[in-house]
């Protein structure tokens, strides 16, 4: 039953594949447009793209880069999308189901049975990883919220959306670190600007925190558990795992790096080349944050909906039960005990901050844990 299930999803994986030998680049052309004419004429859709495309050739140009380097393989298209749709405000399921339809629809009129079936499977994945990133982003519960009942969609039941309890954890771990990471660095400007020194301690905590929940519990189960499973279905996936694999190797002697820096900046803080460590720490921390950023973004975007469509229920049951063991306060568990201090200096001086405080909970879609202090 297990092979059965690995096979079938490596044939999904496979049929998600680009290949220049699907489609023309004339008909990726015709797909795009006649699928974004309809958009522009939906009463509920059309205010919305409306709203935000100020150059509609320029941006169906744009599309159909897309919708190329994805079916074709042409790799003309360099943008972001995941973050620019999570920023729009007020998207519900219902939207991205109305999208769906319409794009159905189109593809329903296209006469390549091949391209229409490959179209509406990446559209399907697409949808499904955009309403994801979506709620994770503002705070709803991943694969909760607004779940629509109707029809087999990319958040249906039987498509396993990202509903796995492991997945739910990875991604509130994965905000809670671009939580710390910005909000260290926002920290470091508004001192930068002050001219004062910031709170070493405080310092010092988050970049142990950093090391002992993100580096030592959660990279460590996504590259012995997660990884591994995903191995053998294609080069491109497989050279992906082995770059982020890589990430994590770099990223146990990165956090090593930075807290000598920190340990030096702070040592060497009122001597005469006080000045050199302190941009030399503040160059790391920014190596470093934007590092795991764009690491973050390329297993939300490519690992974690590839793991949705192909892994099975032993597999996630292996998952499931291996990361609801973190216990990270700052991704919405109840902190052991033993790191309560630590979350607690950690919170308290974000709080003392004053915007830094809000800054976190913004970043990371869940309110600051809340500490009593000790008795």
């Amino acid at each position: 039953m297990v092979a059965e299930q690995k096979a079938t999803g490596a044939r999904l994986a496979s049929s998600l594949m680009p290949d220049p030998e699907l489609c023309t680049e004339e008909e990726v052309v015709r797909l795009v447009h006649a699928f974004y004419s309809k958009v522009r004429k939906d009463p509920v859709l059309a205010p919305i793209f409306e709203s935000q495309v100020a150059d509609w050739e320029l941006h169906l140009a744009k599309l159909v880069d897309f919708w190329s380097s994805a079916l074709r393989g042409t790799a003309r298209y360099k943008g972001a999308p995941i973050p620019k749709h999570v920023a729009l405000p007020g998207l519900t399921a219902e939207l991205f189901h109305r999208w769906l339809a319409l794009f159905r629809e189109t593809t329903q009129a296209l006469g390549n049975a091949a391209l229409r079936q490959r179209a509406d499977d990446l559209a399907h994945r697409i949808a499904g990883s955009l309403w994801y990133g979506y709620q994770a982003r503002h705070g709803a519960p991943v694969g909760g919220g607004q779940t629509p009942e109707h029809g087999a969609t990319v958040w249906h039941k039987k498509d396993q959306a990202m509903t796995h309890p492991s997945l739910t954890t990875i991604c509130q771990e994965h905000r809670a670190l671009s939580a710390m990471l910005r909000a260290i660095t926002l920290l470091l400007g508004e001192h930068r600007r002050r001219n004062t020194l910031p709170d070493f301690d405080a310092l010092q905590a988050m970049l142990f925190y950093v090391d002992e929940f993100p580096e030592k519990l959660h990279h460590p189960k996504e590259s012995r558990l997660l990884f591994p499973k995903l191995r053998g279905r294609d080069a491109h996936t497989d050279a992906v795992l082995d770059r982020l694999d890589r990430d994590h190797a770099h990223g146990e002697k990165a956090i090593r790096e930075l807290e000598h820096a920190l340990l030096g900046f702070r040592m060497m803080s009122e001597a005469a080349h006080g000045e050199a460590r302190r941009r030399h720490f503040e160059a790391l921390m920014k190596q470093y944050a934007d590092f795991y950023l764009d690491h973050m973004r390329v297993e939300e975007t490519e690992i974690l909906p590839l793991a949705q469509a192909v892994l099975s229920v032993d597999e996630w049951a292996e998952l499931d039960a291996a990361f609801l063991t973190n216990r990270d306060a700052l991704a919405g568990c109840e902190a052991d005990e033993v790191y309560r201090p630590l979350f607690r200096k950690i919170v308290s001086a974000l709080q003392n901050s004053g915007s830094f405080g809000l800054a976190l909970e913004a970043f990371a879609g869940a309110a600051i844990p809340a500490f009593s202090p000790p008795h």
